[in-house]
């Protein structure tokens, strides 16, 4: 006969419950470390374009964080609508967190500027289109030979 208490069970249970609520934390603190904070955003939208998130001005650049037709594009914003204003605000942030990435604060110049980002983003050099994006190869942006690319952008 097998004798097991009952609270080595117990143990184990709470201990596997413990190293999952653990490992939980550190994935999903992991992913956000590099992104800016939704304050962030909402204080560079101020600067931007008076927190107004689904505005059209005529000037070429739409939506709460004024991104310019080709930039919404280029990082995939066609995904979520046609132009920045059409998105929502979340939509509009994910968004800005690749083009962060990829440009850095100086993608916002005069705003990042009086609100003092700038320090932990470095800017990375784009690499052209995503091969997901067809408008980029049909339109007179082109697509261009890998070569071509890593030689002049």
């Amino acid at each position: 006969m097998h004798f097991v208490p009952r609270n080595v069970g117990r143990a184990a249970v709470s201990v596997l419950a413990a190293l999952a609520l653990a490992f939980g934390l550190l994935v999903a603190s992991g992913g956000a470390a590099s992104a800016a904070s939704d304050r962030t955003w909402q204080k560079l939208s101020r600067c931007e374009s008076g927190a107004r998130w689904h505005i059209n001005t005529g000037n070429g650049y739409h939506g709460g964080l004024q991104f310019s037709s080709s930039t919404w594009r280029g990082y995939g914003g066609k995904r979520f609508a046609r132009y920045a204003d059409n998105a929502k605000r979340r939509q509009q942030i994910v968004i800005a967190e690749r083009v962060l990435k990829g440009q850095g604060w100086g993608a916002w110049p005069s705003c990042s500027r009086k609100l003092g980002l700038g320090g932990k983003h470095k800017r990375v050099k784009w690499q052209g289109f995503r091969k997901s994006d067809r408008l980029a190869k049909k339109n007179a942006i082109g697509h261009f030979p890998r070569w071509w690319r890593k030689k002049f952008w």
